[in-house]
């Protein structure tokens, strides 16, 4: 299986640190799986996670962690220190949800196109853990 090198084909000298070891995270996604004996991520699906990071990168700049699930699924966390968790699930048929976990309270969204992230559902999200104020969207 070919491998998508993100850092190679993607990234720059001049990209922020926190981005480049997102990118870096996702790059080396399809290893963690084969190591872990989970669903290796297909190529699209790395690529689709790619697009997705980098969008919602840009709408709230900040550490992202990016792992690889058990299913093939690329997951894409904006988890705080104080446990309340944004994360978007890029999973192996194109399309994405985002799940949400602030105060007790657990919410989601599916996208069949995962272009439209960030909406103003996982922007509002993010706002309420203090990530990002409201002045972007991609809607």
């Amino acid at each position: 299986m070919k491998t998508v090198d993100v850092l190679k084909t993607n990234t720059d000298a001049s990209e922020p640190p926190d981005l480049v070891e997102a990118l870096l995270d996702l790059y080396n996604a399809r290893k963690a799986a084969e190591e872990d004996g989970d669903v290796i991520p297909e190529e699209h699906a790395l690529q689709k996670a790619e697009r997705v990071l980098r969008a919602m990168y840009k709408a709230a700049p900040r550490p992202y962690s990016v792992y690889p699930m058990s299913d093939g699924d690329i997951a894409i966390d904006a988890q705080t220190p104080q446990g309340t968790k944004v994360i978007v699930m890029c999973d192996p048929n194109g399309s994405a949800r985002c799940l949400v976990h602030i105060d007790g309270e657990f919410s989601q969204r599916s996208y069949d196109d995962p272009s439209i992230i960030p909406d103003r559902f996982i922007m509002d999200a993010l706002e309420r853990t203090q990530i990002v104020p409201t002045s972007y969207l991609n809607e």
